[in-house]
């Protein structure tokens, strides 16, 4: 008896654009969570599932991005290819303008940013422009994304626009700078208008030209510690121009004050490394000591000494939303092994490694710096050095008060200088 077989109402795509790690999006960046979260908040029901099938199987088969404005072509049940169109709401001009503005005066998250990295204060700026940095969906219209598709399909969002919010989601968890585009900021925008001729972030370290600070008009708003900081640490500034850094930008009140933990890192780090270990003993006392006499029992995320109160709880525009528990907040912990234990391997693996510890105003000073085989275990008094080395670590050399001694591995050695 012969079967009498049907052709496939789905039409398939053979060039489609496939969506290659939707499973495994929401276990990706933060920003990739919140777009799916977002899309799933639309209450699709069957046309959710749907969505995600028509994205997996490449039955779109084109999708164009022009700032706010997206189009694409998706193959249905029908021949002829549905056409869906999304525009996003954008700031107004005055707000994409100062959140342009305050992009490129922070040289840092702009360079995350460019990088694929997204930190979350960007969405706090989008926020305080009044706009959403993701797609905020309620249970019914309107939302914030204008949604249109050409199929019959009386209800919207349908199957064909959630495939399309689903590749974008892809989009955007490889590229986030899409989420700025999609709210009318190019990556283009945030750039310096002519890069060979950038905004001269030297003036504070040019004693011959200082800037006149009594005055907001005459301050580039392009001069921040960061640049600076991170000329010291890697190697861009010569010891003139450290010197002139240190004094007319790193100790300069009147440069504003960087107050994360996390940059802060890099902040004493460059002072470490211009010999400023007293200043940056007394700014971990004062602001990682701050925290303590807060209560605290972890590093935060942020710290404001002027807060009081569960003001130390607020971040990101919301009365709980600061971590209390933060990795990035740890400075310390590699501040004082790098600078003042002065522990580090010469050559990989520690096979060679050196100890140039530098106690600053401390009577003494003990603790611990982490290694392949265990840790080095150091202890540091005025007048002598105690070390403990691991069994598989190279031979050391300490180097204290202009003094050099060789420090054997697998035992403990005892050192007066």
């Amino acid at each position: 008896m012969s079967r009498k077989t049907y052709p496939p109402r789905l039409a398939r795509a053979a060039l489609g654009i496939r969506a290659q790690d939707l499973r495994t999006l929401t276990r990706k960046a933060w920003w990739a969570r919140r777009w799916i979260a977002a899309v799933e908040a639309l209450r699709l029901g069957a046309r959710l599932g749907r969505g995600r099938q028509y994205a997996v199987s490449g039955q779109v088969t084109d999708l164009q991005l022009a700032g706010p404005r997206v189009t694409a072509t998706v193959l249905g049940s029908r021949p002829q290819p549905y056409t869906v169109e999304l525009t996003f709401t954008t700031p107004s001009d005055a707000a994409l303008d100062r959140l342009v503005a305050q992009l490129r005066a922070r040289p840092v998250l702009l360079a995350r940013l460019l990088t694929d990295d997204l930190p979350t204060e960007v969405e706090t700026l989008f926020a305080e422009a009044g706009c959403p940095l993701f797609p905020v969906a309620g249970t019914r219209p309107p939302y914030d994304v204008k949604m249109a598709c050409s199929c019959p399909d009386w209800a919207k969002p349908c199957k064909h626009i959630a495939a399309v919010l689903f590749l974008l989601g892809e989009e955007v968890a490889h590229h986030p700078l899409t989420l700025l585009a999609l709210r009318g900021i190019l990556p283009d925008d945030i750039l310096p208008s002519n890069p060979s001729t950038p905004s001269n972030p030297s003036n504070f370290s040019n004693p011959s030209n200082p800037p006149n600070l009594s005055n907001p008009s005459n301050l580039n708003s392009q001069v921040t510690k960061f640049p600076s900081m991170f000329a010291i640490l890697y190697g861009y500034a010569d010891e003139h121009r450290q010197h002139e850094i240190l004094q007319h930008v790193m100790q300069n009140p009147e440069v504003p004050a960087i107050t994360t933990p996390y940059m802060r890192f890099y902040e004493l780090a460059a002072l470490c490394q211009l010999g400023q270990h007293d200043d940056v003993l007394s700014e971990i006392k004062a602001y990682w000591g701050g925290m303590l006499r807060e209560g605290a029992t972890t590093f935060w995320e942020k710290y404001n000494p002027e807060m009081k109160g569960d003001e130390h709880l607020t971040m990101y525009g919301r009365p709980y939303g600061k971590s209390l528990c933060h990795a990035w907040g740890a400075s310390p912990v590699y501040l004082l092994g790098r600078y003042y234990f002065g522990i580090e391997p010469t050559s990989s693996g520690y096979t060679s490694w050196q100890a140039k510890p530098h106690l600053s105003s401390l009577d003494w000073m003990r603790g611990a710096v982490p290694t392949p085989f265990g840790p080095i275990r150091i202890e540091v008094t005025k007048h002598q050095v105690t070390l403990t080395t691991p069994l598989g670590i190279g031979p050391g050399t300490l180097f204290i008060d202009g003094k050099t001694f060789a420090i054997p591995p697998a035992q403990t050695t005892v050192i007066d200088y």
